[in-house]
């Protein structure tokens, strides 16, 4: 029973802290981080589409056998070739169903997926994989496809953040 005080001292400041957090975060600007609008979301969508066109023929056309590597090298172009590909796959599937339905999930997966794609680009360069393209010319699509990621992150957090600051906090356990 003695206890009773400092137990509730404590699990009030718990819940204290978190509200306190949210202000200082919105009194620095945190919070204020524009949200794409559904026109601007549309619109990256559609520059992704592009984009997708152009890197797919990048990573189709990577053949080991053209170049010199062995064995071990060029299994291993081939690997990242493949999951490229398949987060190129991943990456148009959640294009079509985020036309649908725009959703944080949907955003947070196109953003990781861009992500893994952008690291397989600078993978594969470094390997020597893009026998026609200069390393510079490659690192330069890695770096546009990166510049995709970040206003899909940005946007998807601050929508987590006003969820949480929302609805959400009141059903939270």
């Amino acid at each position: 029973m003695k206890h009773l005080p400092i137990l509730f001292m404590l699990s009030s400041s718990l819940i204290a802290l978190p509200m306190s957090i949210s202000a200082q975060a919105a009194q620095r600007g945190l919070e204020s981080k524009p949200k794409l609008s559904d026109a601007e979301y549309s619109r990256l969508l559609d520059r992704m589409e592009v984009d997708l066109q152009t890197w797919e023929p990048l990573l189709l056309h990577i053949d080991p056998a053209k170049g010199d590597p062995s064995y071990s090298a060029g299994k291993l172009i081939e690997q990242n070739k493949a999951i490229a590909l398949l987060e190129l796959s991943n990456t148009r599937n959640y294009i079509g169903r985020e036309r649908n339905r725009r959703s944080i999930y949907g955003q947070l997966a196109l953003g990781q997926f861009v992500e893994t794609l952008s690291g397989q680009f600078y993978i594969l360069a470094e390997e020597g994989a893009f026998n026609d393209l200069s390393v510079e010319t490659v690192s330069s699509y890695a770096a546009e496809i990166s510049s995709i990621q970040k206003p899909l992150m940005e946007d998807a957090m601050n929508r987590v953040q006003k969820l949480e600051a929302g609805p959400c906090r009141k059903n939270a356990y």
